[in-house]
């Protein structure tokens, strides 16, 4: 059977310790300040690059567009030639959406099923809370 205590209680308890030398516990959590600092940097960096290709890549998209509706143009007006472009576009849009909605259909509820058991007749973590410990 597991014990709780308190998170108070533990880092007293913790730093009274005699096999631990005074201030143990601030040292670790300072240490795991300055690391998670460190990973939200590179996070921050690695959002800013994820932005920069985005933004290149749609440049990109504008460019390619332009370069569909010019071909088209050489065998019809530039005004049906990005109409055209326009609705290939659209359906395509439209196929992602239905197919992004599906997917969030089958994945939500986000709770889970109560048919889902711990072997036969058992209960499951989300009725039992003393599963989790």
């Amino acid at each position: 059977m597991a014990t709780t205590c308190g998170i108070g209680r533990w880092v007293s308890c913790s730093s009274s310790s005699p096999s631990r030398p005074p201030g143990w516990v601030h040292h670790e959590l300072e240490l795991a300040k300055a690391e998670l600092q460190q990973k939200g940097r590179q996070a921050g960096a690695g959002a800013g690059a994820f932005g920069g290709a985005g933004a290149l890549g749609l440049a990109a998209l504008g460019a390619l567009t332009a370069c569909f509706i010019l071909a088209l143009n050489a065998v019809m007006p530039a005004w049906l030639a990005a109409l055209i472009v326009a609705l290939v576009y659209g359906a395509i849009a439209a196929f992602l959406a239905l197919r992004g909605r599906d997917k969030v259909k089958q994945a939500t509820p986000l709770v889970p099923r109560a048919d889902h058991r711990d072997g036969e007749g058992g209960r499951g973590m989300g009725q039992d809370p003393d599963a989790i410990r």
